[in-house]
């Protein structure tokens, strides 16, 4: 990491909008592991309704013996930590352990501490580059205001990439050492809010009491901070951590979509727009908790790794210290949290051993992946294909769709010849396949171990504001059927946030759910129905345009 000096220029409350700046991530390369699954298993004990039921939270875990600061005799000084039942590694001097807030008294020493800090960064000038609207600009540009200052790495957020989690992580640990040294405690460490946990999925209580307290947001949706639940499945990372590899459409994208966007919007107001989102504090704890996925993720093993590319390690991203110097990071810098950042997360977690759980999900006579079932029917041994790289197929298409307050619908027409491009690997040249008689279902097929997603692709989404709300997704769902997700046509959720700042698709890893619809009768390879369902009646949502919805290969 390099620092060079702040330039500090005077500027206001609020700012021209803005878009984040982005440096195209690469893909990681490898041989391929394994197909990717979604699991619905879960879904099974929810209503229909289930978006709009409330849940009873239970009580909270009894807080631990709180952290006491201890006095430094530095400047500045490395986080200390006292250790704790909840510490399996016992104390660790030096590394600043990020708890549970629902393990934290709300009116303890740490949630204190955060408060302290808030108050001191909000009370600094806006130019001041460790103020609190500093560092919130950093992630986002409100809309309509002035001119940011000169050289100010404002905006520069990243979504829908693969940089999405490390400057994140980067970004998160600046501003922890920024609100450390505005709290005067040496020992702070920012909290997570595990929201995926029944009876923790509310808004953790120090952030709800409206009167004299820097941890309340007005803004956010007024059932969010009068203590109403999150439902479980909502919050959800269960899609994203049975994943296998990195780099999007797989773990990057899936944690972004859930539950990273969902929580965005039903939190609401200031944290459902990238452009004002930092302002709200429950978005540290919110991004705490996102960077501790990737680490769980990391965790699990079998085979799972961070990307190797050159444009995922050393692209450059600009952040602010405690002193207000500017630091040039990158995500070489942001692949150990413990060695090189200095914190852990309090349930660092033991690899699991065997194969990912949903896996179990695919069903086993599913038969043949898609360019092995078009090698059998041309008399080609079945299995001949591993020196052949599908360049891309397109299954099926669906055009442009305008989502709003209410539901919305199109159909996907399959693609006439859906014959991929083979890239010839012993030739050297792209050879097209010759034409033949093809199972019009084959191509949506999908072995355990093919490494060929079928996928869901919203492309070209554009929208003037994030509308708040979000769409519950269906494939093929049966013309008057109510939308159930406890069926088998509930394919995900698109969180509209951050989408339009990129080019990249969203995308939704459809594989199993179509193998499930082929073996039960429910798919015969003619049209594909896709249904947006919004979470809540939103008449006068801001439009959400995509340009085209497909069904691809990659």
């Amino acid at each position: 990491m390099s620092r060079k000096p702040p330039t500090r220029s005077l500027s206001r409350r609020s700012f021209l909008a803005g878009t984040a700046t982005g440096a195209a991530a690469g893909v990681a390369t490898g041989t391929a592991i394994g197909q990717e699954f979604v699991s619905l298993g879960s879904l099974d004990d929810l209503p229909p309704n289930w978006w709009e039921t409330d849940f009873t939270p239970t009580d909270p875990v009894e807080p631990v013996d709180p952290v006491n600061p201890v006095d430094p005799g530095c400047n500045p000084c490395p986080p200390q930590t006292g250790g704790g039942d909840d510490d399996p590694f016992g104390e660790t001097p030096g590394i600043a352990v990020r708890r549970n807030v629902f393990s934290l008294a709300a009116d303890g020493p740490e949630m204190a501490s955060m408060r302290r800090g808030i108050e001191v960064m909000r009370a600094r000038a806006d130019d001041d580059p460790t103020s609190w609207n500093y560092q919130a600009r950093i992630h986002g540009i409100v809309r309509g205001g002035g001119l940011p200052p000169f050289g100010a790495p404002w905006g520069t957020c990243r979504h829908v990439s693969d940089d999405f989690l490390s400057w994140h992580r980067l970004y998160v640990h600046f501003f922890e050492r920024i609100l450390r040294q505005a709290s005067g405690d040496p020992s702070f460490a920012l909290p997570y809010w595990d929201y995926s946990v029944p009876g923790q999925n509310s808004l953790p209580p120090a952030f709800r009491q409206q009167f004299g307290n820097a941890l309340f947001e007005a803004r956010r949706n007024p059932g969010i901070n009068g203590g109403q639940a999150i439902n479980p499945i909502v919050a959800s990372a269960a899609t994203a951590l049975q994943t296998l590899r990195f780099a999007r459409p797989f773990f990057s994208a899936a944690l972004e979509n859930q539950p990273h966007n969902v929580i965005h919007v039903e939190i609401g107001g200031a944290m459902a727009d990238p452009a004002t989102a930092g302002e709200d504090p429950i978005f540290w704890l919110h991004h705490a908790n996102i960077d501790r996925l990737w680490s769980r993720w990391i965790a699990q093993g079998n085979g799972r790794s961070n990307p190797t590319t050159n444009a995922f390690l050393n692209t450059p991203f600009s952040f602010v210290d405690e002193t207000g110097q500017f630091v040039t990071a990158r995500g070489a810098d942001a692949l150990d949290p413990q060695n090189q950042l200095g914190y852990r997360y309090d349930d660092e977690p033991a690899a699991p051993p065997g194969i990912d759980p949903g896996i179990a999900f695919m069903v086993a006579s599913a038969g043949l992946s898609a360019p092995q079932a078009l090698f059998a029917r041309a008399g080609t041994e079945t299995g001949a294909v591993p020196a052949l790289r599908v360049a891309e197929t397109m299954l099926a298409e669906g055009g442009r769709v305008r989502l709003g307050g209410g539901k919305a619908a199109l159909k996907l027409k399959p693609a006439p010849i859906p014959v991929p491009v083979f890239d010839s690997l012993e030739s050297g040249g792209i050879q097209p396949l010759a034409s033949f008689a093809v199972d019009p279902m084959a191509p949506f097929r999908s072995d355990m171990v093919s490494d060929e997603p079928v996928l869901l692709q919203l492309e070209d989404i554009d929208f003037e504001a994030p509308p708040g709300i979000w769409y519950a997704l269906y494939v093929n769902l049966p013309e008057g059927a109510a939308p159930d997700p406890r069926g088998p046509y509930f394919a995900g959720i698109f969180a509209p946030f951050a989408q339009n700042m990129s080019d990249e698709p969203s995308t939704f890893d459809i594989t199993g759910l179509l193998n499930r619809q082929i073996e039960a009768g429910l798919f015969d390879g003619g049209e594909i129905g896709v249904d947006f369902v919004p979470n809540r009646d939103a008449g006068t949502a801001p439009a959400v345009d995509i340009g085209n919805v497909r069904i691809v290969r990659p």
